[in-house]
């Protein structure tokens, strides 16, 4: 990474040098045309040690996600295997129920149809947040198959989440929790967020009279903003795009 930081300040310094020299001075033809291919092979190499950057932390936030989610699996199997060799075999029903309820979650999000969104909501915990993330997918939908534009659904979705962490105080003791349901309904899409922990009320009340202004365009909003816990609670109509 810090090789592409190198290469990239470089490729950078030849696009401004060739800026400069090409606008501050009067050059004979031959040579305006080479500053312009360097000009251009600075901007090209730019775009693409731009894009090889992006892709490098996708694929490093792949691993993170990757990597939790074992050990998440791991440390079930340890709680099943230490359940087993105490034979509490009364204990192991109810964490076999809460492991399947598990796999049900993962299952409807990895369906929802848009790669983006899947990849937020299951990455969400590998970075430090101010709160935990739970989400409840009621059933399985893939929102690019429903009669509403899935982007901006997406869209919508990742910038609300992302407005309660501007606004979420990081806990002392207990973790916040910011819970979110996706379920479809008769002629709308629910998205449901109910917030539990300490947050800057203000901060969050400015931001959601700004999104009400908006939802016009896009629905309904409503919205209880208590001391410790705040709910939202966002309607979509579905209709052909």
């Amino acid at each position: 990474m810090n090789r592409i930081r190198g290469v990239q300040a470089l490729a950078g310094f030849i696009f401004i040098a060739a800026l400069l020299m090409l606008v501050g001075f009067d050059f004979a033809a031959y040579i305006k045309i080479f500053l312009g291919a360097l000009l251009l092979a600075g901007a090209y190499g730019l775009l693409l040690l731009d894009r090889r950057r992006h892709r490098e932390l996708s694929h490093s936030l792949l691993v993170q996600t990757i990597n939790h989610h074992r050990h998440d699996w791991m440390n079930d199997f340890q709680v099943l295997l230490g359940l087993l060799k105490l034979k509490k075999y009364d204990s192991m029903q109810p964490y076999m129920d809460k492991i399947k309820a598990k796999l049900h979650q993962e299952s409807c999000l990895s369906k929802l149809g848009v790669p983006s969104l899947i990849a937020y909501l299951m990455s969400f915990r590998t970075t430090a947040r101010p709160f935990v993330l739970e989400v409840a997918v009621e059933q399985e939908m893939n929102l690019r198959q429903l009669p509403i534009d899935s982007e901006k659904v997406s869209k919508l979705l990742r910038n609300t989440v992302e407005t309660f962490s501007q606004c979420a105080v990081p806990p002392d003791g207990e973790p916040n929790i910011l819970s979110l349901e996706l379920d479809k309904e008769d002629e709308t899409l629910l998205l449901d967020f109910v917030y539990e922990g300490h947050y800057k009320k203000d901060k969050l009340q400015q931001a959601l009279e700004k999104m009400e202004k908006d939802s016009k365009r896009w629905g309904s909003l409503e919205q209880h903003l208590g001391e410790e816990k705040a709910v939202l609670t966002l309607r979509l109509p579905l209709e052909e795009k």
